[in-house]
């Protein structure tokens, strides 16, 4: 294994490992500290990682060879998919926290709308299964199912902002089609370009 791959690979690593943990260390925290700031703050810094996991993913597969591909753990365990799950799930959740503190804002006149939305925390909601998005590798025949399976949970949801809207179509592209996007700049107005 070349010197590059290897330090390409603990950094990979250790972006991943930060990704898993944005979820995770945001429901370790106390109501009284669950803030609208925080939480777009906590968003924010996800996708950031998700870019530089994107970005240092190509790389990995710019850098290693055809052999190295098939016999690295990371490559035989697909890990970028799982790192796409963990950035998936935390985003959902933290989207649907800053929806909700919009609901409390719009739907109360009382000054202290955190607090009422920190007291909404403990009901219990329905947790329905997870759909994942689909993805689409560059071949013309999958388009159209993609594509309206995509403008259906993502293009359509006006709780999304662009910027959230351009991450989950890159993280839906795989081969050709992600190879082609992978140094689009992620910003509002890429999205409508």
């Amino acid at each position: 294994m070349s010197q590059d791959l290897h330090h390409l690979l603990i950094k990979q690593e250790l972006t991943i490992k930060s990704i898993k943990r944005v979820l995770v260390n945001y429901k370790k925290l106390s109501k009284p500290n669950i803030s609208l700031s925080k939480t777009k703050g906590r968003l924010s810094n996800l996708e950031d990682l998700w870019a530089t996991c994107q970005t240092l993913h190509v790389r990995l597969m710019q850098t290693a060879t055809a052999e190295e591909q098939k016999t690295t753990p990371y490559f035989a365990k697909d890990e970028i998919l799982d790192a796409e799950d963990a950035f998936l799930e935390a985003a959902d959740y933290l989207n649907d926290m800053i929806g909700k503190f919009a609901k409390v804002e719009t739907g109360s006149s009382d000054t202290d709308n955190e607090s009422s939305f920190r007291d909404s925390l403990s009901g219990t909601s329905l947790q329905l299964p997870r759909i994942s998005l689909p993805k689409f590798s560059g071949n013309f025949s999958e388009w159209e199912n993609f594509r309206g399976i995509f403008e259906s949970l993502v293009a359509a949801n006006e709780s999304l902002s662009n910027i959230q809207k351009l991450h989950y179509l890159k993280a839906s592209l795989t081969g050709d089609a992600a190879l082609l996007v992978n140094n689009i700049r992620v910003c509002d107005a890429n999205y409508l370009a």
